[in-house]
């Protein structure tokens, strides 16, 4: 009787060990998608980016050149997305980079206009794929391909 006792009390510590190492929170999601801005993205000027991701419009604004650390005032402070950029007064060359998404929404429609004027503009319907950074035990990252578009000068 000693011994089934001490196998079972084995048994039992291994599958204990078995679930306890399983970790999910080893690499996370990346951004679920980006919309890449090409061409005179680093114009002087006073940049408002509309956009409406599955149903939800919101606005942000950015002058260029900015000061370093200055951020796009936004409509809303809720976005599941932001403006990345690049560069500031300090020599470097200051460009709108792109739109960072953190969700994955199903459409993203966006205007950018510069001193109010059109300069770029999209309607997208990303294409997601799935994969699974930490195992498929662990959940699914939905991800799209970098999109661009290109501003006018």
């Amino acid at each position: 009787m000693r011994r089934s006792a001490t196998s079972l009390l084995g048994l039992t510590s291994v599958v204990l060990l078995r679930c306890a190492t399983t970790v999910c929170a080893a690499t996370e999601c990346p951004d679920r998608l980006e919309v890449g801005f090409t061409g005179a993205t680093g114009n002087a000027g006073r940049y408002e980016i509309a956009v409406v991701t599955d149903g939800v419009a919101a606005t942000c604004e950015i002058t260029l050149p900015r000061t370093c650390g200055t951020e796009p005032v936004c409509s809303r402070t809720d976005l599941p997305w932001t403006v990345k950029l690049s560069g500031c007064s300090n020599g470097t060359a200051e460009t709108i980079t792109a739109l960072v998404f953190r969700s994955a929404p199903s459409t993203v429609d966006f205007v950018v206009r510069r001193d109010d004027m059109l300069v770029g503009e999209g309607k997208l319907r990303p294409e997601y794929v799935e994969s699974h950074p930490n195992g498929p035990e662990c959940g699914i990252c939905s991800t799209a391909a970098r999109q661009t578009t290109a501003i006018a000068p």
